[in-house]
């Protein structure tokens, strides 16, 4: 008889172990979950935005090269550069390209084109460029291309985009000195 009860014990000690392992997975899967669908979605932005600098690079480079690249060359090589990686153009907000001359701490001739007629302003304005420069920068000439995309979520998960804007806006930009 003591044996008996000794092993319906042990059966039911059995049984409450595999539910509560069970009770601890339903509570940990949605947090773990979560904790992927944010690394995938927070490692598709980063990388969309390395590409995003790329190809302001590419596009301040072609800039740079003096007068013979107009803006519309520039964006040019801006779509180029994210078609090139896979990346769909119409999801580009826009491409601002700012042209200025500066001298000392003077900022003269200084340009904004926005090639897709977003309206949104530039990083590098005239004010942040001359806070940056010091009385014995040469004189030069700069180009600046931002270049503004919306990174859909790769995973769309419903619950997530509470967190996390579903299109990601994303901003890179490169600024380079105009060869003579």
């Amino acid at each position: 008889m003591i044996c008996s009860w000794r092993n319906r014990f042990r059966q039911s000690r059995e049984q409450l172990s595999r539910g509560q392992s069970l009770i601890e997975l339903a509570i940990s899967l949605p947090v773990i979950l979560m904790l992927f669908v944010g690394m995938v979605e927070v490692t598709s932005a980063c990388f969309t935005y390395l590409t995003l600098l790329d190809a302001a690079t590419a596009g301040s480079r072609i800039g740079a090269v003096g007068a013979f690249y107009t803006n519309s060359q520039v964006l040019t090589m801006v779509e180029q550069t994210l078609a090139r990686e896979g990346y769909k153009t119409s999801a580009l907000v826009d491409v601002i390209i700012v042209r200025a001359d500066v001298n000392g701490t003077s900022v003269a001739n200084y340009s904004v084109t926005n090639t897709k007629g977003s309206g949104m302003s530039p990083v590098l304005t005239a004010a942040t460029l001359a806070a940056r420069l010091k009385s014995s920068d040469p004189a030069c000439r700069v180009v600046d291309v931002e270049v503004l995309y919306n990174q859909s979520q790769v995973i769309g998960f419903p619950f997530f985009s509470q967190f996390i804007p579903n299109p990601i806006a994303l901003r890179a930009y490169s600024v380079q000195l105009v060869q003579r």
